[in-house]
């Protein structure tokens, strides 16, 4: 059995928005850790804030962003971008000792992600990122009312995938369209093929699917297809956590290639939101550890928790080992 312990994972990043969502938008509101925060495009680069004026504590996504700057819409205080220092009041003759709050917030491949994790951890923890992430489709966020660890499960465990309803008949027709032969897996062999810190890779060998699972993030690529997509969890906060999908096709065929985006959307959105009445339903029992039995197919959840999300109900703080700061607790 493993104790789950928030203190051993709130030293990593998390995936938020992409690099290009948030160019067009230019800032983005979201919860991280029950902490309101707002992201800034800033001339190709970004920034993290609390999401409150200092002044009065309004939210700063109801003001309105002028040349670099914020401007708060109650009392139009105004603040750097860049560092969040205060910059002017139309009232005021000496200016107030206070700024923004900030979080460290960084673009990589075309992610942003964000931390909000010991401050002595940050470069290691972004050592964790994923080193090619995919731009091309964004399904959307969907939120699910528990812990992110349980959340990411449900993008690696395979033998629930024949249950969705829709998703099950589009595998017929993908399968078809793909050349893909091998049937939808209830039962499957999953080997562990590459381990470092940061990730786990393994294979179904009977689809010769390849899944890498980092702590924030799924990774699968199905050769047979040229297909590549990618789960990015979030937690809103310890019990609730919000997804976001992406896909890339590198089909040489413009149809396919539509049609893999198109369905890839509709598929996903319709899965996730069924997985979210299954999750919401098994997660009060899960965390009283009743009937929890894992077996052999359940290696995918017993490696992601035992790896970065929990310790054993031992003296040990790493039960696999490794010099991984994400288990030292605060």
């Amino acid at each position: 059995m493993f104790e789950i312990d928030p203190s051993h994972y709130r030293n990593f990043i998390f995936g938020i928005i992409s690099k290009k969502n948030l160019a067009r938008r230019k800032w983005h509101k979201f919860t991280l850790w029950e902490e309101e925060l707002i992201l800034f495009w800033n001339k190709g680069d970004v920034r993290c804030y609390k999401n409150y004026c200092p002044h009065y504590g309004l939210p700063l996504d109801q003001g309105k962003l002028t040349d670099g700057h914020i401007q708060c819409g109650l009392h139009a205080w105004k603040f750097q971008l860049s560092d969040g220092k205060f910059v002017s009041a139309p009232y005021t003759k000496k200016s107030p000792n206070c700024g923004l709050v900030g979080h460290k917030a960084f673009i990589e491949q075309g992610m942003v992600f964000v931390y909000t994790g010991d401050e002595e951890y940050f470069e290691t923890a972004k050592g964790y990122t994923i080193g090619n992430v995919l731009e091309d489709q964004v399904s959307g966020h969907v939120e699910y009312e528990v812990p992110f660890y349980l959340a990411l499960n449900s993008g690696i465990d395979y033998a629930h995938f024949p249950f969705h309803k829709f998703f099950f008949q589009a595998y017929r027709i993908y399968r078809w369209v793909s050349f893909n032969k091998n049937s939808m897996l209830t039962s499957y062999t999953p080997t562990l093929v590459e381990e470092t810190d940061a990730y786990f890779k393994y294979v179904i060998e009977e689809t010769g699917s390849e899944i890498t699972v980092y702590p924030f993030c799924i990774n699968h690529f199905d050769p047979k297809s040229s297909n590549q997509w990618q789960t990015f969890i979030s937690p809103i906060s310890e019990t609730k956590s919000i997804y976001l999908n992406t896909l890339k096709s590198d089909s040489s065929n413009c149809i396919y290639r539509m049609l893999c985006y198109l369905g890839f959307h509709t598929i996903v959105i319709s899965a996730l939101h069924e997985d979210k009445k299954w999750l919401e339903s098994i997660y009060p029992n899960f965390k009283k550890g009743r009937n929890i039995n894992l077996c052999d197919h359940d290696f995918h959840l017993k490696k992601y928790l035992s790896k970065f999300i929990t310790q054993p109900k031992s003296k040990s703080k790493n039960p696999s080992g490794q010099k991984n700061i994400l288990f030292s607790g605060r």
